[in-house]
């Protein structure tokens, strides 16, 4: 019974959220554009652009989507290799640096003031001068140094530990301070620095001259393996690696932001807890022969979230500023403001559940204490324990304990009703991690096990079983059938009313002639003539009602006159005319061959309805249907036969309110609470 109220309609945890995107909406995101202002940087490519503007652009791009999708999200631009020590601002600046943007919040007039720049490419030319050409000594160590103060600033964007760093380097140089590798060594021990601190470099090149490539290898590889696993292969930074190539303009560019923006980012970290058993012989410590479990750290990544319309905010209309909102629990006898202390001897405000009409109190503590996971484990090493001090707030109690294995195949895909979470160890957290993730996932992997456990993604969600699968990639260097194991997945297990049920098209209810062979025939030449093409990427695909209503935005915000998306020609999922045609011949053979006449039935589908109150058509019904007496009543006796939770979850809470009328029962609380306490009367 408890457990039913446990969701989104919690009475005691009424603060708390069990939607996804804001639960994993918890870090920030600070990126910082360090863009190479060296005079071959004015060069332009086959589309007649030069490449600083193709960089600025892309940035430019970035910060109108930043202005409507987060608040808090910051955005800088670093220019390195001009003429001398500047800075935009006059806050902060080195040698051949320019902090063209200090890192900031996004706002309309630093978008105008960036987009008049870039239309004017002359003006911006003047702004950043480049170093003289006879001054080869690229200045990428100091501007590298900058950036990590630029996280770090007092009276600045606050950065917090949990916060995404990132830096994004534009440059058509692949070998900056070429023949001198003190210098070079020198930008790679910055680099590091960074790093450590959680700092993410990513790499966008272009090619200078056509038919000359950009190498990564010459010097920017060891950049970016600086959080990698001690390789230096590419294969192992290439998510970090964007390329336009001689030719690519701002469009290519752009696709490659957007790719980089929606890369799997890492969510938290959290505690997974290994249950070691009985040991074989009981100790002086410990007479049961109880072991304590063990415990690793892992990263959580969420690979896919629902994109969905933003929520309102309510705005005082004299000011436009943000209304706060309060709410105070009055006393109707006495109309006395109630204090919502509940650690003091005589709280004024205490909370219960109902349980079969009976108040039973449970207060939040309480729910908080059910909802957490039963662990006992040794203390932490003392590297550990500093770590898990300063991610604290990283971790946000989420927790996972392993409770057994069990064969895969007792896995059904229709189980996975969401999208999973996959989960790497983190070593940074708690040493050893990596060694013992790594051993039970190959153990997993080689007798054929998944791992069901018990899992808590944040101190307001309800706990729930998931299955922990191990997520294996192919490895393409090796020439036998080797694999990796890069980490595991969480599939969470769902309930039994979280999966519908499917109606067969066979009961009767929907005959059709029988399909000749030459019918079939014709579909699968036509299913075959229209496949994907082999670059298809799903990814690419863009909801329009989402983009539509996010252009308004931003274009309010931006106080432009028209948003940019335009429905003609960046929907899509429109239907793509020229493609249909090419096939035109077996379309008209199939619709002959079937009869149809799918031009009228498509029409007559997308008639417009007839507006409310209007007269004609049939009533619209209400939901559910509930046993009435011949008085119009509801008959308990027929109800009482015939109920259960999935079905009183189908009514709407009118009806379940006229039943608790019938059965005597308070009418008061979420959709959730009336249907437990009816259940409770009827049982």
């Amino acid at each position: 019974l408890i457990m039913s109220s446990w969701g989104k309609e919690d009475p005691i945890e009424d603060e708390g959220s069990d939607n996804e995107a804001d639960i994993y909406k918890t870090a920030n995101d600070h990126l910082i554009f360090l863009i190479d202002g060296r005079s071959h940087m004015f060069h332009t490519n086959q589309r007649n652009e030069t490449f600083i503007i193709t960089a600025m652009r892309v940035a430019l791009s970035v910060m109108k989507s930043k202005i409507i999708s987060s608040d808090k999200d910051s955005v800088g631009i670093i220019i390195f290799g001009v003429e001398n020590k500047n800075s935009s601002s006059g806050d902060m600046g080195t040698d051949r640096v320019l902090n063209f943007l200090p890192l900031g919040v996004p706002s309309a007039d630093r978008i105008l003031n960036l987009k008049n720049l870039i239309d004017d490419p002359s003006q911006l030319q003047k702004v950043i001068k480049s170093q003289p050409s006879t001054d080869r000594v690229c200045p990428l160590k100091e501007a590298l140094w900058l950036c990590n103060q630029s996280f770090n600033v007092k009276g600045g964007v606050a950065v917090k530990n949990t916060d995404y760093k990132r830096v994004w380097i534009f440059t058509n140089d692949d070998c900056p301070n070429a023949g001198d590798l003190v210098e070079q060594q020198s930008i790679v021990q910055v680099a590091k620095d960074g790093a450590e601190t959680g700092l993410e470099i990513s790499l966008w090149h272009m090619d200078l001259y056509p038919g000359v490539p950009f190498k990564v290898s010459a010097f920017y590889s060891q950049l970016l393996t600086l959080n990698e696993e001690s390789t230096t292969e590419e294969a192992e930074y290439e998510h970090r690696v964007m390329g336009a190539g001689s030719a690519g303009g701002f469009d290519e560019m752009l696709d490659l932001a957007k790719r980089k923006e929606h890369r799997k980012r890492r969510l938290g970290t959290m505690r997974m807890y290994i249950s070691s058993g009985l040991s074989k012989s009981p100790s002086s410590d410990d007479p049961n022969g109880n072991r304590k479990d063990s415990q690793i750290a892992v990263a959580m990544y969420k690979t896919i979230l629902p994109a969905a319309r933003p929520n309102h905010v309510w705005l005082q209309a004299s000011t436009s500023e943000p209304a706060k909102v309060s709410s105070n629990y009055i006393d109707t006898t006495t109309g006395q403001v109630l204090s919502t202390e509940t650690e003091c001897a005589n709280p004024a405000i205490s909370t219960y559940i109902d349980v079969a009409g009976a108040r039973v109190p449970f207060s939040k503590e309480d729910m908080k204490a059910c909802r957490m996971l039963e662990v006992e484990t040794e203390p932490l090493t003392r590297a550990s324990e500093s770590r898990s001090e300063d991610a604290e707030g990283d971790e946000s109690e989420a927790q996972l304990k392993v409770l057994f294995f069990t064969p895969a195949s007792s896995l059904n895909i229709e189980m996975n009703i969401t999208s999973p979470i996959m989960i790497c160890p983190d070593d940074s957290a708690v040493k050893g991690s990596s060694s013992l993730f790594t051993s039970i996932a190959h153990h997993m992997v080689s007798r054929g096990l998944i791992g069901v456990g018990a899992f808590c993604r944040s101190r307001s969600s309800m706990p729930r079983l998931v299955a922990m699968m191990t997520h294996i990639e192919e490895n393409p260097d090796s020439g036998d059938s080797t694999y990796d194991i890069t980490g595991m997945n969480l599939v969470t297990i769902p309930y039994s009313n979280e999966v519908r049920s499917l109606v067969s098209m066979n009961s009767g209810a929907v005959t059709c002639d029988p399909v000749s062979q030459e019918e079939e025939d014709v579909a699968v030449s036509l299913v075959k003539a229209m496949q994907f093409e082999d670059n298809f990427d799903y990814r690419d695909l863009q909801n329009p009602a989402i983009q539509h209503i996010y252009s308004v935005i931003q274009a309010v915000a931006l106080n432009q006159e028209t948003p940019e998306w335009n429905p003609a020609t960046d929907d899509m999922l429109q239907p793509d005319s020229e493609g249909l045609d090419s096939h035109r011949g077996l379309l008209d053979k199939l619709k002959a061959l079937s009869g149809a006449h799918w031009d009228g039935e498509f029409k007559a589908a997308r008639s417009k309805r007839a507006p409310s109150g209007s007269s004609g058509g049939a009533p619209k019904k209400s939901k559910g249907s509930l046993p009435v007496d011949a008085n119009g009543d509801i008959d308990v006796a027929v109800l009482r036969t015939m109920a259960s939770e999935e079905m009183l979850l189908g009514e709407t809470v009118v009806n379940l309110k006229k039943i608790c009328v019938s059965l005597g029962i308070p009418q008061s609380g979420a959709k959730a609470v009336l249907v437990n306490r009816i259940m409770g009367a009827l049982l």
